[in-house]
Protein backbone atom coordinates (compact mmCIF):
# COMPACT_ATOMS: atom_id res chain seq x y z
CA UNK A 1 0.00 0.00 0.00
CA UNK A 2 2.62 2.46 0.94
CA UNK A 3 4.83 1.63 -2.21
CA UNK A 4 1.50 2.56 -4.47
CA UNK A 5 0.88 5.87 -2.40
CA UNK A 6 4.72 6.74 -3.17
CA UNK A 7 4.02 5.58 -6.69
CA UNK A 8 0.85 7.46 -7.18
CA UNK A 9 2.50 10.63 -5.78
CA UNK A 10 5.72 10.67 -8.15
CA UNK A 11 2.83 10.49 -10.83
CA UNK A 12 1.15 13.33 -9.47
CA UNK A 13 4.76 15.66 -9.04
CA UNK A 14 5.81 14.28 -12.75
CA UNK A 15 2.20 15.56 -14.33
CA UNK A 16 2.08 18.64 -12.59
CA UNK A 17 5.99 19.53 -13.54
CA UNK A 18 4.97 18.76 -17.45
CA UNK A 19 1.73 20.94 -17.29
CA UNK A 20 3.39 24.01 -16.06
CA UNK A 21 6.10 24.05 -18.40
CA UNK A 22 4.66 23.30 -21.80
CA UNK A 23 3.63 26.94 -22.11
CA UNK A 24 7.71 27.66 -21.63
CA UNK A 25 8.57 24.34 -23.86
CA UNK A 26 6.76 25.82 -26.51
CA UNK A 27 8.60 28.99 -26.22
CA UNK A 28 5.05 31.31 -25.35
CA UNK A 29 6.25 32.38 -21.86
CA UNK A 30 7.16 35.46 -21.87
CA UNK A 31 8.58 38.27 -18.88
CA UNK A 32 9.79 41.84 -19.59
CA UNK A 33 10.70 45.28 -17.46
CA UNK A 34 10.45 48.71 -17.72
CA UNK A 35 12.05 51.73 -15.54
CA UNK A 36 10.43 55.12 -15.63
CA UNK A 37 13.15 58.13 -16.16
CA UNK A 38 12.59 61.96 -15.37
CA UNK A 39 10.35 63.89 -13.23
CA UNK A 40 6.77 63.28 -12.98
CA UNK A 41 4.37 60.24 -12.72
CA UNK A 42 6.49 57.02 -13.76
CA UNK A 43 4.65 54.57 -16.45
CA UNK A 44 5.42 51.47 -17.39
CA UNK A 45 3.25 49.72 -20.57
CA UNK A 46 3.00 46.36 -22.03
CA UNK A 47 1.46 47.14 -25.52
CA UNK A 48 0.75 44.54 -28.33
CA UNK A 49 0.96 46.38 -31.52
CA UNK A 50 -1.67 46.46 -34.41
CA UNK A 51 0.01 43.29 -36.97
CA UNK A 52 1.47 41.34 -34.14
CA UNK A 53 -0.45 38.26 -35.28
CA UNK A 54 -1.12 37.61 -31.31
CA UNK A 55 -2.95 38.41 -28.48
CA UNK A 56 -1.12 38.37 -25.29
CA UNK A 57 -2.44 37.10 -21.48
CA UNK A 58 -1.17 38.83 -18.33
CA UNK A 59 -0.71 36.61 -15.73
CA UNK A 60 1.57 38.83 -13.37
CA UNK A 61 2.53 42.30 -12.43
CA UNK A 62 5.34 43.20 -9.91
CA UNK A 63 5.10 46.69 -9.10
CA UNK A 64 8.18 48.65 -7.26
CA UNK A 65 8.21 52.57 -6.74
CA UNK A 66 9.74 55.37 -5.25
CA UNK A 67 6.69 56.17 -3.21
CA UNK A 68 4.86 54.57 -0.77
CA UNK A 69 1.40 55.14 -2.01
CA UNK A 70 0.77 52.76 -4.88
CA UNK A 71 -0.04 52.10 -8.64
CA UNK A 72 -2.75 52.48 -10.98
CA UNK A 73 -3.29 49.73 -13.62
CA UNK A 74 -5.47 50.96 -16.64
CA UNK A 75 -6.19 49.55 -20.44
CA UNK A 76 -4.39 52.16 -23.18
CA UNK A 77 -5.17 52.39 -26.87
CA UNK A 78 -1.82 54.03 -27.75
CA UNK A 79 1.79 53.66 -26.04
CA UNK A 80 3.19 56.76 -24.53
CA UNK A 81 6.97 57.28 -23.85
CA UNK A 82 10.01 55.55 -25.91
CA UNK A 83 10.53 51.79 -25.84
CA UNK A 84 12.39 50.11 -23.02
CA UNK A 85 13.06 46.99 -25.09
CA UNK A 86 13.78 44.48 -22.08
CA UNK A 87 11.39 41.32 -22.82
CA UNK A 88 12.73 38.02 -22.62
CA UNK A 89 11.11 34.64 -23.85
CA UNK A 90 11.21 32.47 -20.80
CA UNK A 91 12.22 29.51 -23.01
CA UNK A 92 15.87 31.33 -23.18
CA UNK A 93 16.19 30.12 -26.90
CA UNK A 94 12.70 30.43 -28.08
CA UNK A 95 11.46 33.46 -30.14
CA UNK A 96 11.67 36.97 -29.71
CA UNK A 97 7.82 38.40 -28.95
CA UNK A 98 6.18 41.25 -31.14
CA UNK A 99 4.80 42.74 -27.67
CA UNK A 100 6.67 45.87 -26.83
CA UNK A 101 7.63 47.88 -23.05
CA UNK A 102 7.23 52.02 -22.83
CA UNK A 103 8.16 53.98 -20.33
CA UNK A 104 6.59 57.33 -19.90
CA UNK A 105 7.01 59.73 -17.11
CA UNK A 106 5.26 63.02 -16.67
CA UNK A 107 1.44 63.91 -16.74
CA UNK A 108 -0.88 60.52 -15.21
CA UNK A 109 -3.08 59.39 -17.70
CA UNK A 110 -6.43 60.63 -17.84
CA UNK A 111 -7.99 56.99 -18.34
CA UNK A 112 -9.98 55.77 -15.61
CA UNK A 113 -7.71 52.46 -13.86
CA UNK A 114 -9.49 49.33 -13.23
CA UNK A 115 -6.92 48.02 -10.77
CA UNK A 116 -4.47 49.67 -7.51
CA UNK A 117 -2.14 47.99 -6.06
CA UNK A 118 -0.87 49.48 -2.93
CA UNK A 119 2.23 48.87 -1.75
CA UNK A 120 2.90 49.85 1.65
CA UNK A 121 6.15 51.42 1.40
CA UNK A 122 9.04 53.14 -0.51
CA UNK A 123 10.63 50.71 -2.77
CA UNK A 124 8.30 48.11 -1.40
CA UNK A 125 7.55 45.52 -4.29
CA UNK A 126 4.21 44.16 -4.37
CA UNK A 127 2.99 41.04 -6.99
CA UNK A 128 -0.27 41.32 -8.41
CA UNK A 129 -1.59 37.94 -9.88
CA UNK A 130 -4.73 38.21 -12.57
CA UNK A 131 -7.00 34.81 -12.51
CA UNK A 132 -7.66 34.50 -15.36
CA UNK A 133 -5.24 36.62 -17.27
CA UNK A 134 -6.06 39.94 -19.04
CA UNK A 135 -6.20 39.11 -22.72
CA UNK A 136 -5.03 41.74 -24.36
CA UNK A 137 -5.35 41.70 -28.07
CA UNK A 138 -3.30 43.68 -30.74
CA UNK A 139 -3.68 47.69 -30.73
CA UNK A 140 -4.44 47.62 -26.84
CA UNK A 141 -2.16 47.54 -23.56
CA UNK A 142 -1.98 47.63 -20.10
CA UNK A 143 -0.47 50.62 -17.87
CA UNK A 144 0.91 50.98 -14.98
CA UNK A 145 1.11 54.11 -13.50
CA UNK A 146 1.97 55.37 -10.11
CA UNK A 147 -0.58 57.34 -8.11
CA UNK A 148 1.92 60.05 -7.77
CA UNK A 149 5.18 61.93 -8.93
CA UNK A 150 7.28 59.03 -8.37
CA UNK A 151 9.47 56.34 -10.50
CA UNK A 152 7.94 53.57 -11.50
CA UNK A 153 9.74 49.94 -12.01
CA UNK A 154 7.34 47.25 -13.21
CA UNK A 155 7.39 43.53 -14.36
CA UNK A 156 5.09 41.61 -16.49
CA UNK A 157 4.73 37.98 -17.18
CA UNK A 158 2.66 37.20 -19.99
CA UNK A 159 1.56 34.18 -22.56
CA UNK A 160 0.66 34.54 -25.91
CA UNK A 161 -0.87 32.58 -28.51
CA UNK A 162 -1.75 33.21 -32.00
CA UNK A 163 -5.15 35.61 -32.75
CA UNK A 164 -7.78 34.33 -34.01
CA UNK A 165 -8.73 37.49 -35.76
CA UNK A 166 -6.07 39.76 -37.50
CA UNK A 167 -6.81 43.58 -35.87
CA UNK A 168 -7.87 46.25 -38.52
CA UNK A 169 -10.93 46.84 -39.78
CA UNK A 170 -12.82 45.44 -42.91
CA UNK A 171 -12.30 47.96 -45.45
CA UNK A 172 -13.99 50.67 -46.01
CA UNK A 173 -13.45 54.36 -47.55
CA UNK A 174 -13.34 57.26 -44.66
CA UNK A 175 -14.59 60.47 -47.08
CA UNK A 176 -16.30 63.57 -46.20
CA UNK A 177 -17.46 66.62 -48.38
CA UNK A 178 -16.66 65.37 -51.90
CA UNK A 179 -18.36 65.37 -54.97
CA UNK A 180 -17.77 61.84 -55.69
CA UNK A 181 -16.85 59.97 -52.65
CA UNK A 182 -18.62 56.75 -54.19
CA UNK A 183 -15.20 56.28 -56.66
CA UNK A 184 -12.16 57.75 -54.54
CA UNK A 185 -10.25 54.91 -55.41
CA UNK A 186 -9.38 53.10 -58.28
CA UNK A 187 -8.27 49.90 -59.01
CA UNK A 188 -4.47 49.88 -57.36
CA UNK A 189 -5.98 51.64 -53.99
CA UNK A 190 -3.87 54.87 -54.46
CA UNK A 191 -5.48 57.84 -56.46
CA UNK A 192 -8.23 60.16 -56.23
CA UNK A 193 -9.37 62.90 -58.69
CA UNK A 194 -11.97 65.98 -59.04
CA UNK A 195 -12.43 67.00 -55.08
CA UNK A 196 -14.63 69.78 -54.65
CA UNK A 197 -15.14 71.25 -51.25
CA UNK A 198 -13.66 73.97 -48.66
CA UNK A 199 -12.14 70.58 -46.30
CA UNK A 200 -12.60 67.14 -46.41
CA UNK A 201 -10.55 63.58 -45.86
CA UNK A 202 -10.10 61.11 -47.70
CA UNK A 203 -8.41 57.82 -46.66
CA UNK A 204 -9.23 53.98 -46.56
CA UNK A 205 -8.85 51.00 -44.43
CA UNK A 206 -7.16 48.30 -45.33
CA UNK A 207 -7.21 44.24 -44.55
CA UNK A 208 -3.22 44.29 -44.08
CA UNK A 209 -0.93 46.80 -42.71
CA UNK A 210 0.39 49.08 -45.46
CA UNK A 211 3.38 51.69 -44.83
CA UNK A 212 2.63 54.92 -46.70
CA UNK A 213 5.67 56.16 -48.69
CA UNK A 214 5.00 58.91 -50.52
CA UNK A 215 1.71 61.95 -50.86
CA UNK A 216 1.01 64.15 -53.96
CA UNK A 217 -1.44 66.44 -54.34
CA UNK A 218 -2.33 68.26 -57.61
CA UNK A 219 -4.48 71.25 -58.53
CA UNK A 220 -5.95 70.84 -62.14
CA UNK A 221 -4.08 72.14 -65.33
CA UNK A 222 -5.98 74.74 -65.79
CA UNK A 223 -8.07 77.31 -63.53
CA UNK A 224 -9.68 80.63 -64.13
CA UNK A 225 -10.10 82.66 -60.67
CA UNK A 226 -10.96 86.56 -60.31
CA UNK A 227 -7.78 87.10 -58.03
CA UNK A 228 -5.68 84.10 -58.73
CA UNK A 229 -2.77 85.59 -57.52
CA UNK A 230 -0.90 84.43 -54.60
CA UNK A 231 -2.15 81.18 -54.81
CA UNK A 232 -4.05 80.00 -51.52
CA UNK A 233 -2.61 78.34 -48.42
CA UNK A 234 -4.15 75.48 -46.94
CA UNK A 235 -3.06 73.15 -44.29
CA UNK A 236 -3.17 69.63 -44.11
CA UNK A 237 -2.88 66.33 -41.55
CA UNK A 238 -2.15 62.96 -42.50
CA UNK A 239 -3.47 60.52 -40.31
CA UNK A 240 -3.06 56.24 -39.65
CA UNK A 241 -5.19 53.90 -38.10
CA UNK A 242 -4.06 51.52 -35.30
CA UNK A 243 -6.40 48.85 -36.03
CA UNK A 244 -8.95 50.61 -32.74
CA UNK A 245 -8.12 54.60 -33.25
CA UNK A 246 -7.07 57.42 -35.73
CA UNK A 247 -3.86 59.69 -34.62
CA UNK A 248 -1.83 62.06 -36.08
CA UNK A 249 1.15 60.75 -38.14
CA UNK A 250 2.69 64.42 -39.65
CA UNK A 251 0.95 67.89 -40.70
CA UNK A 252 1.56 70.84 -42.78
CA UNK A 253 0.76 73.54 -44.77
CA UNK A 254 0.90 74.68 -48.80
CA UNK A 255 1.25 77.09 -50.83
CA UNK A 256 -0.45 77.04 -54.45
CA UNK A 257 2.29 79.00 -57.13
CA UNK A 258 -1.10 80.91 -57.94
CA UNK A 259 -5.00 79.87 -59.08
CA UNK A 260 -5.30 79.79 -62.28
CA UNK A 261 -1.96 77.01 -63.40
CA UNK A 262 -1.48 73.55 -61.98
CA UNK A 263 0.34 73.05 -58.76
CA UNK A 264 1.84 69.99 -57.12
CA UNK A 265 2.55 68.97 -53.51
CA UNK A 266 4.77 66.15 -52.94
CA UNK A 267 5.67 64.91 -49.30
CA UNK A 268 8.33 61.93 -49.76
CA UNK A 269 10.21 60.20 -47.64
CA UNK A 270 7.03 59.21 -45.27
CA UNK A 271 6.71 55.54 -43.49
CA UNK A 272 3.91 55.66 -41.76
CA UNK A 273 2.62 51.95 -41.07
CA UNK A 274 -1.02 51.38 -40.23
CA UNK A 275 -4.31 49.83 -40.79
CA UNK A 276 -5.78 52.17 -42.88
CA UNK A 277 -4.56 56.27 -43.91
CA UNK A 278 -6.35 59.36 -44.26
CA UNK A 279 -5.34 62.95 -45.24
CA UNK A 280 -7.36 66.07 -43.79
CA UNK A 281 -7.27 69.47 -46.08
CA UNK A 282 -8.75 73.31 -44.82
CA UNK A 283 -8.68 75.59 -47.33
CA UNK A 284 -9.26 79.09 -45.28
CA UNK A 285 -10.70 80.40 -48.72
CA UNK A 286 -14.29 80.57 -48.89
CA UNK A 287 -14.82 79.57 -52.24
CA UNK A 288 -14.49 75.28 -52.74
CA UNK A 289 -10.97 73.66 -52.65
CA UNK A 290 -10.13 71.53 -56.00
CA UNK A 291 -7.92 68.80 -56.30
CA UNK A 292 -7.46 67.12 -59.47
CA UNK A 293 -5.45 64.32 -58.65
CA UNK A 294 -4.26 62.51 -54.59
CA UNK A 295 -1.64 59.65 -54.68
CA UNK A 296 -0.93 57.26 -51.89
CA UNK A 297 2.21 55.40 -52.75
CA UNK A 298 2.82 52.36 -50.38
Amino acid sequence: MNRFLVGAFCVLIMTGFAASDTVVDSGQAFMGMGISTGSGVGNVQLWDPPGSAVTLYLDKVIVVGTSDVGADIRKITSPTGSIFGHIQNKKLDGPASPAEIFTYSGSAPNIEPFQEVWLGGTYNDRAYTFDPAIEIPQGTGVSVGMANTSTCIASFQWRQQAATVVAGAPQEMVVTNLSNSGNAFDSNESTYANLSSTSFYLGKTWSTQKTLTRLVLKSPTGRSFSGGTPGRTYSWTLEVYNGTTWSTATTGSYTEANQSTQSVMDVSSLSVTGWGHRITVVDPDVADHRVSEILFYF
